[in-house]
This record gives structure tokens, sequence and C-alpha cells, in this order.
């Protein structure tokens, strides 16, 4: 049984705590595997994925996060199975940590990104431009996306962007986790990634929007590709 006791402890807890509506769960299977992606709200949104997919898939779920944030909670990271993405720029360190994501999901195990990047947009109800990393991922792993909708996290908890209080909870708030169709790109399967051409970015940028329209459509938040999440949300924390 993959993460024992988390599913004896916390996890029926954040259940019974929490006001967690789920719509499409029953869509997946404990006999695949996939790539989930999903809108970014806040800080608990990746505690309430493991809460929710865990149980129905019974696999680890790892989880894609930044490397100053995989540094910052590295005992959370340990015990659940974050994934570095580095921020540094140089292309080989980006792409060492996309082939271990890559490794993971051909393994049978699931993973979740977050396409948003972040949510230093978070007092907007809105969706921030889509990363093309998400579809790179899916082409290369050859692996459908199952997109989630999360709406109301950040009004449960609010820190650091919407509140100063780290401990401050409003679990009366309603969260939803909308589990869409899968989203397949299997006609990309045979596109050479390796070419950094207009082409390839063409048909990154237009099937990443394509999926964040479906995000769109589960969360009925409009997707704004105007806003493009760059800040660290460390940005936020140094002036709390």
């Amino acid at each position: 049984m993959v993460y024992a006791f988390s599913k004896l402890t916390w996890i029926p807890l954040i259940n019974k705590l929490l006001n967690i509506e789920t719509k499409g769960l029953e869509k997946l299977s404990n006999k695949e595997n996939y790539l989930f992606a999903m809108t970014h709200r806040g800080g608990l949104d990746f505690i309430l994925a493991l809460a929710k997919i865990v149980p129905k898939t019974n696999k680890k779920l790892f989880t894609i996060v930044h490397n100053h944030y995989y540094y910052a909670a590295w005992p959370i990271s340990i015990c659940y199975d974050f994934l570095k993405l580095s921020t540094n720029k140089t292309r080989k360190k980006y792409n060492d940590h996309l082939l271990t994501v890559i490794d993971k999901l051909k393994q049978g195990e699931n993973v979740l990104i977050f396409p948003e990047g972040g949510y230093t947009h978070q007092k907007k109800k809105v969706l921030a431009r889509g990363y093309t990393g998400v579809i790179r991922l899916a082409i290369k792993s050859k692996k459908k996306i199952i997109p989630i909708g999360l709406t109301g996290s950040d009004d449960v908890y609010k820190f650091p962007i919407g509140s100063k209080n780290p401990f401050k909870f409003n679990c009366k708030r309603k969260i939803t986790m909308n589990f869409g169709d899968p989203f397949s790109v299997e006609k990309y399967f045979n596109l050479n990634l390796n070419k950094f051409n207009k082409k390839n970015k063409e048909i990154l940028r237009r099937v990443t929007d394509d999926l964040m329209m479906q995000l769109s459509k589960l969360t009925n938040f409009k997707y704004r590709p105007d806003i493009v999440v760059t800040k660290s949300l460390f940005d936020f924390v140094r002036k709390v």
C-alpha cells in the first residue's frame, strides 16, 4: 500500500475537515497511469491532489515543483515524492529534470504538474498562461493528460498572498476538483521535440492553449494567456 501511514492519518483528516467536492474522479483507473495537469490556486493544492488521487489509483503521485520550493520544503518532498524542476536557465539542467519526469511516467507512475507555473495571480479568478512543458512531457512519455479544474482552495487558505497568517484556514468554504476527460496528444507522438524551430513552438503553444481552454471549462475561469506567472512566490513571502 502506497503512503500507508498517510492513508490512515492525514488523508482521512483532510477529507473530514475540508469541504471538498470531486467531479469525474470515477474516470481514473488504477490500471493506468496519468500526467495530471491541475490549475493552481494556493498552497494546499498538492495536498488536495494527494488526498483524492492516491486513494483512487493506489499509486504514488509525483508532484513537479520548482527547485527553490523543493529545497524549502525538503521534509515534505522526501515523504511525498516531489520532482524538482530547475529554474536554472541552462537548457541542459532543465532537460535533465524533464527526463527524470518522463522516466517516472514511462515506469507507470502518476505525475502532477501545474501548467500555470504558480499562483501569484491568485487574487484574480482567471487562469494564467500555460507553459508548454506539460505538452512536451505528454508527447515524450506518450501518456494521456488528465486535466483537473481546481477552484476554492485559495478561499480556504490564502497565505501568503491573501493573508499574512499562515495558520488561518476557512474550512467552511467549498473546494471543487473537477476531473476532465483525457486530453490526448497522440497525433504529435512523432514530433521531434529536439528541434527548437518555429513550427514546433507554434504546435506546442497551440496545443497548450487547447489544454488550458479545457481547464477553463472545468473551472469556469477565463483563460488569460496575457497573464504570465514569472514572479517567485518567495517575492510575496518576503513582504509578509
